[in-house]
């Protein structure tokens, strides 16, 4: 199981990106099938997002209705996203793979000699 506190932000983030705030409330369905939780994973996050009262919501089950209240978007707007979710880790491995290559390649004595580096 995922740390509450990430799924929760992962929630209210996209309730936020989407404006799913004031009148312009998400259907539960629609809010679980777009952030990709497991069934109790997102009811969790769900839970805890009320009970912070970052969200208001209308009914419970997939027909329910949810909106992202004031404070829950201060609490988004606030949140430093995790480093890690923007993809910075994938293009960190990506660099020292391709300087991997690089360095590896220029050792190889056939690589330097078409290179013209001998």
């Amino acid at each position: 199981m995922a740390d509450i506190e990430d799924n929760a932000f992962r929630l209210a983030k996209h309730m936020y990106k989407n404006r799913h705030v004031g009148k312009n409330s998400i259907v539960v369905s629609d809010l679980r099938s777009a952030v990709r939780l497991s069934p109790m994973d997102f009811e969790i996050a769900d839970d805890h997002l009320k009970k912070m009262g970052y969200i208001a919501f209308i009914d419970d089950g997939d027909t329910g209705e949810r909106v992202l209240l004031p404070q829950g978007i201060q609490y988004v707007a606030s949140k430093k996203e995790p480093w890690t979710s923007k993809g910075i880790v994938m293009m960190i491995v990506g660099l020292l793979i391709a300087i991997l290559a690089i360095v590896v390649s220029l050792m190889v004595p056939e690589f330097r000699k078409w290179l013209r580096l001998e």
